[in-house]
Parts: structure tokens; sequence; C-alpha cells
């Protein structure tokens, strides 16, 4: 078995958006950083994912402006998840969802002491969002308010 080619996330960004316009871009300002309740080695994680992670045989995400959000279980097998992202940067995550789902390394890091025990699950929502206005204002809070009920004390953020 041959070793995959490492992916260089750029260049399939670059290769996949050549011919699509311009998203648009929010300017929120400098984020506000909270200090952690607890040391990291104690803190409960949740992970937040913009691939449209969900569970095979659910109904896959909108294309575009689907403003839900899912709940992964953390226990999941990773065979019975699928990324939704409509566009080929989701081709290797179909080989190994945890390219934008790392929620087993998330357990590993666990294992080793370096973070608290992962939350009962975690999130994952299609980024393929242009109504910004509604994802800040509408599902950013309801994630927030899922993570808070999760437990959760820091928040792992994948984009995609």
């Amino acid at each position: 078995m041959t070793e995959p080619e490492p992916l260089r996330y750029l260049d399939l960004i670059n290769r996949v958006t050549a011919d699509l316009p311009p998203m648009p871009v929010a300017s929120p300002g400098p984020p506000v950083l909270t200090p952690l309740a607890r040391p990291l080695a104690r803190a409960r994680v949740v992970i937040v994912t913009s691939a449209g992670v969900r569970v095979s045989g659910e109904p896959p995400f909108e294309r575009t402006n689907d403003l839900s959000f899912r709940r992964i279980d953390a226990g999941i097998e990773p065979e019975l998840l699928s990324p939704s992202h409509p566009t080929p940067v989701r081709a290797p995550a179909e080989q190994d969802v945890n390219v934008v789902f790392p929620y087993r390394r998330l357990w590993e890091l666990a294992a080793a002491g370096l973070v608290g025990e992962p939350p009962p699950y975690h999130l994952s929502f299609l980024g393929t969002i242009k109504k910004l206005t509604a994802l800040v204002t509408r599902t950013a809070p309801a994630m927030a308010a899922a993570a808070r009920e999760a437990g959760a004390d820091a928040a792992l953020l994948v984009p995609l």
C-alpha cells in the first residue's frame, strides 16, 4: 500500500475556487479572548467543523445557505461519518474523516493527558453560507449553546 500524497490545502482551494466569485467576508473585529476556567489538561474540548460532517444515512446538508448544524456523537465509528462539503476539498476527508473532523486525534490527546475527556458530542455545519447575518445571529449562538450543553470548556475550530 502506498502512502497518500500530503494534502496541499492551499493548492486545492485555489484550484477549486478559481472560477467562482469571491465569497463575502465578514469584519467582526478582533476576537474576545476568554481565559480557560480550568487547565487545558482538564478542559473538555468540543470540535466545531464546517465540513458538513454527518452520520451516513442522514440527509446531506443543503449545498449553500444551510443554517442547520448536527451533533455528532463523540464515540461514533469513523466509517459511519460522511463529509457533505460540495467541492473537491472533501476528497481527503472521504478517505479519513479525521482530516476535517479530528475527533479520534482529540481522544488521543485526552489519553495522553494533554486535554480533558471530550464532550459527549461535537458540532458540524456546512460552511458554504453566504447569509452571514443569519449565521452570526442565529446559527452561531445556537451552536455555542449546544457546546455549553455538552460541557465544553474550549472549542477546536476546523474550517474547510
